[in-house]
């Protein structure tokens, strides 16, 4: 009873299913047909087992396959019309009463004196030839586990490495949003000297307004920026000394400053452009990266998925071809359909 509480229903019809395809494939190397039609029987008692049953289900089968193992035939209680008539507990209790006299008397031909009190303190749940004890599933159960275990890891490492390329991908986002940040700020101040020379370009118009000629003249001279000279040009008449032309002369030096500096400024404008052009290129690169990740998890996901059903698919099969032995019309369409469905996942991969 404790092995029937320790385990639940779940884990003891997956029990049923492995242990059935193992006594399959014991069952499909026999010479003889009614063993396979004994075997066949059976499989429609147990899959119509309530649910009371299970744990005495899964026992009566590893039964039946250690006496297939041990002897390639089957014996009592299979082969006995009674026991088509009984419930599945009745006759794991039955099996487990004749198991435990077997063992008696074996035991007392053996050594009766060495023997007699230990066959008195012995209680039956201290079956060593119980059919738990060998040809049982655990081992297939336990080599599952293992595969099933080294894949998790396998799955676990592939997305701790795609976590790393996520934090990676967050950092050198936050990295771009504070550039983009310090670009706004650059940008504002940009735009508070823009003000403020918009107003001395301003005045500067108003300035050449008044001599219009005199600074289209000089604008169409090529050493302009070098040295304007317009000031000098404009007021010279005015001078009434070299102090007062050395005055106009360093008004005439910030004046190719200011036109200098005001070029410089549609130059810093360029500039400007082109950081915002190679922000949006590197922007567009890292989401086009960050949403081929997604799509790499996406897809993985899927073909684990399409892997897991094409198992199924399989199994499915396996286990109709064991079960269904009547129509081989509807046979053969249960097969198309299945292994339809199995190379249409397959194609998908």
């Amino acid at each position: 009873m404790t092995d029937e509480v320790a385990l639940s229903d779940e884990t003891l019809d997956e029990l049923f299913v492995r242990e059935v395809g193992s006594v399959t494939k014991i069952v499909e190397k026999l010479p003889s047909n009614a063993v396979m039609a004994t075997c066949t029987r059976w499989f429609k008692i147990f899959q119509a087992a309530d649910p009371e049953e299970r744990f005495a289900r899964n026992c009566m089968l590893l039964l039946l396959h250690k006496q297939l193992n041990d002897d390639n035939t089957l014996s009592f209680p299979f082969t006995d019309a009674r026991s088509y008539q009984r419930d599945l507990k009745t006759l794991h209790q039955m099996s487990l009463t004749l198991h435990h006299a077997d063992g008696s008397v074996d035991d007392v031909n053996k050594d009766d004196n060495r023997n007699g009190d230990a066959n008195t303190e012995d209680s039956p749940t201290m079956d060593t030839s119980s059919p738990f004890s060998s040809h049982s599933p655990e081992v297939c159960c336990v080599e599952n586990s293992l595969r099933l275990e080294i894949a998790n890891k396998v799955l676990m490492e592939q997305n701790k490495e795609m976590l790393r390329e996520l934090q990676e991908l967050e950092a050198e986002k936050e990295k771009l949003l504070t550039h983009r940040e310090n670009l706004e700020a650059t940008n504002e101040t940009l735009r508070d000297h823009n003000k403020l020379y918009s107003k001395e370009v301003g005045c500067m118009k108003h300035i050449f307004a008044c001599s219009s000629l005199t600074a289209l003249k000089l604008f169409s001279q090529p050493q302009f920026m070098e040295r304007p000279n317009y000031f000098v040009t404009l007021f010279s008449v005015l001078c009434d000394d070299a102090r007062d032309r050395a005055h106009f002369e360093q008004m005439d030096i910030k004046l190719g400053s200011l036109l200098r500096d005001h070029m410089d400024y549609y130059v810093s404008l360029t500039t400007r452009d082109q950081i915002s052009r190679a922000y949006y290129e590197m922007h567009a690169s890292v989401c086009k990266r960050y949403k081929q990740l997604i799509r790499m998890q996406e897809e993985t996901a899927v073909h684990q998925l399409s892997l897991m059903t094409m198992r199924y698919l399989m199994t499915l099969r396996k286990l109709f071809l064991d079960t269904h032995k009547q129509d081989k019309g509807v046979e053969q369409l249960a097969l198309d359909f299945i292994q339809y469905n199995y190379n249409d996942l397959a194609k998908g991969l």
